[in-house]
């Protein structure tokens, strides 16, 4: 992972792993046009590569090094058969001549030029000079098997160039994988991967339920497990085919290649049990093809969540700022409420007391009522019956009797006054006592508006909380530097080896 620590930030971890994505996409691309002809590979595997092999009694080419060997193979015998069959040169005499006519023989020469002809003429075939400097003997023409030796020199000068290929393919194969784990995998797995399992010391259960998120924000982790299981088994199995093992000779087992696009279309039409080889690299490929799909889905998945968790930030802080509010003013009106109910319950209490007080003194009123009447009574007897003792004037009883029915009456009148506001206290009693209880009542469903906007208030807090951090946990430089510090304590090495890189599955790892 080549990033600048002092500007580590989602957006430019986003950036990069798409353009490596870009890149891996076209360094397949470059390599997926010369070898996943599949009529190309057809022909090749029916007009060299069987014909060699059977030639040589090979009985499948599983691998590059049965290529090799192939090649090994020919290169021996074709030398072997040279030193067997190589004929020895000769050297060549020539034939005496001796019936050639010469002037001398024919006697004077002829007037006319072009009179004289030579009878027999010889010819000679062209003399093939050696290295000993002695003429051979002129070179046959060409037989079948001399077609044939040809024919087998063109099939093994191609099968030197694809061998020649497949390694230099396979090479940028095992850059291309190793370029995956560094700048693609590593980093999604280390930047890109939402963590729903951290819990901070305290968490109460009502807040670990809302760390699990909604169903979107599930479906997503979800997915993106998916796939991170399935790009670690498509990277084990190519791994298996462009780094086998050591000590393992046997071919790629049938169950590492696709069972679908065009490895399992060279499958069907190329006899691929015995020659192998000719789908190791469209198979490879198209597995690479297929981890960049997947990773490049993976990169949009963690896109989604980021903007789905500042989304949902954003939801509920505006939930928490609109529930706060009706929260403060139901807490407004409570306290509205209670005020008033203690001022009813204050003047209920004060009425209650001044309805007591005049109803003891409404009491001693008719008590004192009552004796003055008693006392009217036996005074009025007292004159009636003439037992008025001698030494008390009669107008001066008259007159007490005057007083004390006055008295009298003006007690009946104080009485009554004191009896009609009893009855109007006991009816404003009433009113108050009924005020209080709607009060109360208004206060009691008051209380439950207020616990209940609290509890609310808290839950989408909580869930304010874990929004906030999921999205900080993605999005903090601070915490992105720190998980990039982490990665490079545990793989301190520039780049990743492939003899001690181990891909484990998820399956693996459970």
């Amino acid at each position: 992972m080549d990033w600048n620590e002092n500007e580590m930030s989602l957006v430019s971890i986003h950036e990069t792993i798409d353009k490596n994505l870009n890149q891996l996409k076209q360094q397949v691309n470059e390599i997926r046009r010369p070898t996943c002809d599949v009529t190309w590979l057809k022909n090749f595997v029916v007009n060299i590569l069987k014909p060699q092999s059977d030639a040589l009694r090979f009985c499948s080419v599983s691998n590059i090094e049965d290529v090799r060997l192939l090649i090994a193979a020919f290169e021996d015998s074709t030398s072997h058969h040279h030193q067997q069959e190589k004929p020895q040169p000769k050297p060549l005499l020539l034939p005496p001549v001796s019936n050639i006519s010469t002037p001398d023989s024919l006697g004077a020469c002829p007037k006319k030029r072009g009179a004289l002809r030579i009878s027999t003429v010889l010819r000679y075939p062209p003399l093939v000079r050696s290295s000993n400097n002695q003429y051979l003997e002129p070179r046959p023409p060409r037989s079948q098997h001399n077609r044939t030796t040809t024919s087998s020199w063109y099939n093994h000068e191609q099968l030197k160039q694809f061998a020649d290929e497949w390694t230099s393919h396979v090479t940028i194969l095992r850059q291309c994988f190793i370029q995956i784990t560094q700048k693609i995998l590593l980093p999604l797995q280390t930047f890109c991967k939402p963590n729903l399992t951290t819990k901070r010391p305290g968490a109460c259960a009502r807040e670990q339920q809302q760390q699990q998120g909604t169903t979107h924000v599930n479906n997503t982790v979800k997915e993106v497990n998916r796939l991170e299981f399935v790009i670690l088994e498509t990277m084990n199995q190519v791994k298996q085919v462009i780094w086998p093992a050591a000590k393992s000779k046997d071919f790629v087992k049938e169950e590492t290649f696709s069972k679908t696009g065009s490895s399992q279309t060279i499958a069907e039409q190329i006899d691929c049990k015995r020659f192998n080889i000719v789908r190791m690299i469209p198979d490879v490929i198209q597995k690479l093809e297929l981890i960049a799909n997947h990773a490049a889905l993976w990169l949009k998945h963690d896109l989604w969540y980021t903007q789905n968790a500042k989304s949902a930030l954003c939801r509920a802080h505006r939930r928490c700022v609109k529930t706060e509010r009706l929260w403060k003013q139901a807490c407004e009106i409570h306290d509205r409420l209670t005020s008033e109910w203690n001022q009813g319950t204050e003047k209920y209490e004060s009425a209650t007391g001044r309805l007591e007080n005049l109803e003891s003194k409404i009491g001693s009123l008719t008590e004192e009522v009552v004796r003055l009447e008693d006392q009217q009574k036996t005074l009025k007897s007292n004159i009636q019956d003439n037992k008025i003792q001698q030494h008390e004037n009669p107008d001066h009883l008259r007159t007490r009797q005057r007083a004390l029915c006055k008295r009298i009456n003006m007690m009946k009148l104080k009485l009554e006054a004191r009896e009609r506001s009893f009855t109007l206290l006991k009816s404003h009693c009433i009113v108050l006592r009924d005020g209080r209880d709607k009060t109360a009542g208004k206060l009691a469903i008051s209380e439950n508006e207020v616990d209940s906007l609290k509890e609310k208030m808290q839950n989408i807090r909580s869930t304010r909380a874990a929004w906030h951090r999921r999205y900080h946990e993605k999005s903090d430089p601070q915490i992105l530097r720190e998980q990039f510090q982490a990665v490079k304590l545990t793989i301190p090495l520039p780049a990743i080896r492939e003899k001690t890189f181990i891909l484990k599955s998820r399956a693996e790892r459970e």
